[in-house]
């Protein structure tokens, strides 16, 4: 395992941040994800972060920076709440307008979601389907879940969409090829709705890293809140929920695999130093960093 020491001085930097291949392509997909959710005051504060980073990957950078200078034109104002909520007031309306003039554009965008190749293309129908009114959208989409074997953010997206369309009660989500039943009016619609105990871990992470290393957190919480996504109804998810969950153990493991898979290497001595782990939670540290990997391994493609 390489070892990255972030060191103690509290002047990290972005630049000095490489950002490989699999990290970009994980960046892209929060970007896709922050738009669609019409969040463009947080994917102008995360371009601007990635570009001050350094990667290979020239095409990416090309890309956010031309994304970042339409935002800027086109949202000079998107930190305002009232500014945001009237973008999505008329993206509603632009999309039933679109809907009353092609009868078959409801139809378009539930052959995305099921049938489309693109993990971002998938999401983009999953969200504008969420504003439109029509008879297959709920069925189509309760149906999908049940019987398609997709990835599990996905699905915890559909579950989104279902509980913004005001769909209650139970539905099936098929999960390892079985069915796991879940009540749609109780998916989370953010981390703020996660229970408090998940929601410390990120508050955690921000602490510890604001003096070792700050730009790790930017990492750090689509990574948590994708995996709290991905793991929602599940066994595992219940076990947490029962079990003595303690947030400075599993926030010392977020900060552990996220230095490490995406920052280029964690050194597991200094993280448990600085998250001031005695040696008798060493074990429940490791078994946390074994619970977040083994599942997101799982997980890929």
């Amino acid at each position: 395992m390489n070892d990255h020491r972030a060191g103690n001085d509290g002047e990290h930097a972005a630049g000095d941040i490489f950002l490989l291949p699999k990290t970009v392509d994980y960046y892209q997909f929060q970007i896709t994800e922050l738009l669609e959710r019409e969040r463009f005051g947080e994917v102008k504060a995360l371009l601007r972060f990635l570009l001050d980073c350094r990667t290979s990957e020239s095409d990416a950078l090309e890309e956010w920076r031309t994304l970042l200078d339409w935002l800027e034109r086109e949202y000079p104002d998107s930190g305002d709440l009232e500014e945001e909520e009237s973008e999505s007031d008329m993206l509603r309306r632009m999309l039933l307008a679109k809907a009353e003039a092609d009868e078959k554009f409801v139809e378009h965008l539930l052959d995305l979601v099921q049938h489309s190749p693109g993990v971002d293309e998938k999401l983009m129908a999953i969200e504008q389907l969420t504003y439109l009114d029509h008879p297959q959208i709920n069925d189509t989409l309760i149906r999908w879940l049940e019987q398609a074997d997709i990835p599990s953010t996905l699905q915890f997206t559909v579950l989104q969409a279902l509980k913004k369309r005001g769909v209650t009660g139970e539905v099936a989500i098929l999960y390892e090829g079985a069915p796991l039943y879940v009540r749609v009016e109780e998916t989370p619609d953010g981390l703020e709705a996660f229970p408090q105990k998940m929601q410390k871990v990120l508050a955690r992470v921000k602490e510890v890293s604001e003096s070792v290393f700050p730009s790790l957190y930017y990492f750090a919480e689509p990574f948590w809140l994708e995996w709290l996504y991905g793991i929602y109804g599940t066994e595992r998810y219940e076990y947490l929920l029962k079990e003595d969950f303690d947030p400075n153990v599993w926030a010392a493991a977020v900060h552990f695999l996220v230095s490490d898979r995406m920052l280029g290497g964690a050194n597991r001595d200094e993280i448990l130093e600085w998250y001031a782990l005695p040696e008798t939670q060493w074990k429940s540290f490791e078994k946390a960093v074994h619970t977040i990997d083994s599942w997101s391994a799982a997980d890929e493609p």
